[in-house]
């Protein structure tokens, strides 16, 4: 090794050939350690193409289904609240109209059960009993001229 740093002007030929051979095979070394971390680093980056892209691929599918299954769920629970709202607002109408009826008919009883109250019990009897002794003759009468 102390001859390689020597001038090549003195060295024989022998020596420089030598000298030669090592550098050559050194550097045929460091190319064959560098072409087989290049061969090496190839097959990791296919395997990875080859295994790491399908499944991501297989991801990427699954999380637009996701999506998607997502937004129809939105969208079906949009409708159901438009129609609970809807529902809501029948409900209300309905309780609206029940009270309209409830408050007509309230009125209407309330005037009939005064009209009621208003009524001279002692003076229809009265009238009855007058209306009776008027028609008690004429029957025996026509029942003379019916027989």
């Amino acid at each position: 090794m102390g001859k390689e740093t020597e001038d090549p002007s003195q060295m024989t030929e022998k020596e420089i050939m030598e000298s030669l051979l090592r550098t050559e095979r050194c550097n045929a070394r460091h190319s064959m350690i560098t072409m087989i971390t290049c061969m090496v680093m190839t097959c990791v980056l296919t395997i990875a193409v080859v295994v790491v892209v399908p499944r991501l691929i297989s991801i990427m599918n699954s999380e637009t289904s996701l999506i998607a299954a997502a937004s129809e769920i939105k969208d079906n629970l949009n409708t159901l609240t438009d129609n609970a709202q809807s529902t809501l607002d029948n409900v209300n109408n309905l309780a609206n109209n029940a009270n309209d009826v409830i408050t007509q008919n309230s009125d209407e009883l309330t005037e009939a059960i005064n009209k009621i109250s208003n009524i001279d019990i002692e003076s229809l009897n009265q009238s009855i009993k007058d209306l009776q002794s008027i028609v008690e003759p004429l029957s025996r009468v026509s029942s003379i001229f019916g027989n």
